[in-house]
């Protein structure tokens, strides 16, 4: 058994139980303010500015000097650069420092994939925030996709299709950077940190899948492929993920092989990696990779799957354990999924919640925030949501079913105000 860090804004409970199936002690590293009263079996809480990578490197190399650290594991989207800088540091297994920057950098991932052949969607840097780069027009026709470089959870993802809209997409991101200081949202730490701000981007009609993996040298193993919610934009809150997908076997055997690829060409040579992919009329497109494991419920769900989670897969890559996958379970579909708030505002009252009794196959309900809170909309926030939930059954069909219940079900009641943020 071993120690283990790692970087999170916002770590939970479900995330240390994984990481202490490996390992006998856990450090968490958060941000100052956080509240941790709730967490449990943490043997040690760090408090640090995420955002100052000398005063991470400062903090651990202390921690490490009087509890030697075996593994600092990537996990959370805003802390992959973080994490490979500092198990270099203390020469400690990591991702390579160029492939967690390229993974970050959303126009250097473009810039990736097209030099090595991939499918991508057409991508062109707009430069300064405060004199955007319209040379694109010439090549790219609307809608476009505006997106930050580095942002995470749908953060300032806009669809636009207009000049108009453009600029104010522009102007809405950039309100979003100048938040980080004042510790708006939690999305924001290492947002905004790169030359090059922002990109825009084909948009690409078709259905959207997130697949998880791992690597590990030569090897390379599927872990989840989840079919999201076809959403048309101008925002894209995750709102629900389902397993199986509805294509063929053989595609989704393609997918993950052009998964592979896609973080192979970043440079990963060892862990678990998230991939984005977009199936269009004129075949699959990569849109994005992270080098950790899926969000939201996605480990969770692995885990039902599987029998294990893709958190204690990494931290066993990153130890250098044994990964052996059991037999894939019984379980024949698992879907996870939100409430999105319909406006900003304060919450006054939740409808419908009786649903969660009434179903089965309903593995957990997170609920996110209580009556009387102030909760923002997209797109104000990263996360949108009243709740999370995460639910298993015997067909996609019956998951699907279970889902658009508690949808048409759940239903929070807003007071809108005056907290949100101009689009």
């Amino acid at each position: 058994m071993a120690h283990i860090v790692t970087i999170h804004a916002y770590p939970n409970n479900y995330l240390v139980s994984e990481l202490l199936r490996v390992a006998d002690r856990l450090t968490l590293v958060v941000p100052h303010g956080f509240d941790a009263s709730a967490l449990q079996n943490v043997d040690e809480i760090l408090f640090c500015d995420l955002d100052n990578d000398e005063d991470l490197l400062r903090d651990i190399r202390a921690l490490h000097a009087r509890c030697p650290v075996e593994a600092i594991v990537p996990i959370y989207e805003g802390s992959v650069l973080s994490t490979a800088l500092v198990a270099r540091d203390l020469q400690l297994p990591h991702c390579a420092l160029d492939a967690a920057k390229k993974s970050r950098d959303k126009y250097a991932s473009y810039q990736c994939w097209h030099q090595a052949g991939l499918p991508v969607p057409l991508t062109f840097p707009v430069g300064q925030l405060s004199d955007p780069d319209m040379s694109w027009q010439s090549q790219l026709p609307y809608p476009v996709i505006v997106k930050p470089v580095d942002a995470m959870s749908s953060q300032g993802v806009v669809k636009v299709s207009s000049d108009q809209a453009f600029l104010a997409a522009v102007e809405q991101i950039t309100q979003h950077i100048g938040l980080q200081s004042r510790g708006f949202e939690r999305s924001l730490y290492k947002f905004g940190q790169f030359e090059l701000p922002l990109i825009v981007q084909e948009f690409c009609p078709g259905e959207e899948l997130g697949i998880d993996l791992y690597v590990d040298g030569d090897t390379e193993v599927l872990l989840g492929v989840f079919q999201k919610a076809n959403a048309q934009g101008p925002y894209f809150p995750e709102s629900m993920s389902v397993s199986p997908s509805n294509f063929e076997p053989a595609l989704e055997q393609a997918l993950f092989e052009l998964a592979a690829q896609a973080v192979r060409a970043l440079g990963l040579t060892c862990g678990v990696a998230h991939v984005e992919i977009r199936m269009t009329d004129s075949g699959p497109k990569i849109l994005e990779a992270g080098l950790r494991p899926g969000g939201a419920y996605t480990a969770a769900a692995i885990a039902l799957l599987l029998g294990v989670s893709s958190l204690e897969l990494q931290a066993r890559l990153y130890l250098g354990l044994s990964v052996e996958l059991p037999e894939r379970t019984n379980i024949g579909a698992v879907l996870y999924g939100g409430v999105l708030y319909p406006d900003s505002g304060t919450l006054t009252g939740i409808e419908g919640l009786e649903v969660f009794e009434q179903l089965s196959g309903v593995k957990e309900v997170k609920q996110l925030n209580q009556v009387g809170d102030v909760v923002r909309a997209m797109p104000n926030s990263a996360q949108p949501h009243l709740l999370y939930y995460l639910l298993s059954s015997a067909t996609r069909e019956d998951a699907l079913q279970i889902h658009e219940r508690i949808q048409s079900q759940v239903r929070p009641i807003i007071l809108p105000d005056s907290d949100r943020i101009s689009a």
